[in-house]
């Protein structure tokens, strides 16, 4: 929402490739500090009828496969320049989305064979990294976003009276 910054996405939106580089710039800023911090992004580049205005799959015909394509790279290249600098030795990155592909019309010619049990309904990415991290799958069983929270303050180890409705996705764990 900044009027001084240049809007490079499609729909006069920030790119994930803009965004991931304010990103990076934002917490490199913060990580100057002796203060712990928290820093949020949302990107807008894979939304629904929306092309990737930088990198392209393939020929560059198919603009949800442009779209994830991009999404990967930006977050690649944003990783690779975070695991490079100072701010990997003590910070951790959770990732996850706001929603999954709605599977409409692009959604089911990009992916002809994938079938969901519901529409609007699929699986979506959360992950927990920091340097030295153990890598793991978890099955949660078919729990959802309401979790995610309560998962990242109990991961931080932080326990005070909230009023989520989740719980974290470690309960009932081995």
């Amino acid at each position: 929402s900044d009027p001084a910054f240049v809007s490079n996405g499609v729909a006069d939106t920030i790119s994930d490739k803009d965004a991931y580089g304010l990103l990076f710039d934002t917490v490199k800023e913060q990580g100057k500090g002796d203060k712990p911090f928290f820093t949020a992004i949302y990107t807008f580049g894979t939304h629904t009828s929306l092309d990737s205005p930088d990198e392209k799959f393939g020929d560059g015909s198919d603009s949800l496969l442009n779209k994830f394509h991009n999404m990967d790279y930006q977050f690649g290249a944003f990783m690779k320049k975070f695991e490079k600098s100072d701010l990997a030795d003590n910070t951790i990155i959770f990732f996850t989305a706001d929603h999954a592909a709605y599977q409409d019309r692009l959604f089911n010619t990009s992916f002809p064979d994938y079938e969901r049990k519901h529409t609007e309904l699929d699986e979506m990415p959360f992950f927990i990294y920091y340097k030295g991290i153990t890598p793991q799958t978890i099955d949660v069983e078919g729990r959802n976003t309401l979790d995610f929270a309560p998962t990242v303050l109990d991961y931080l180890d932080i326990s005070t009276n909230n009023y989520f409705l989740g719980t974290t996705l470690f309960s009932g764990l081995d």
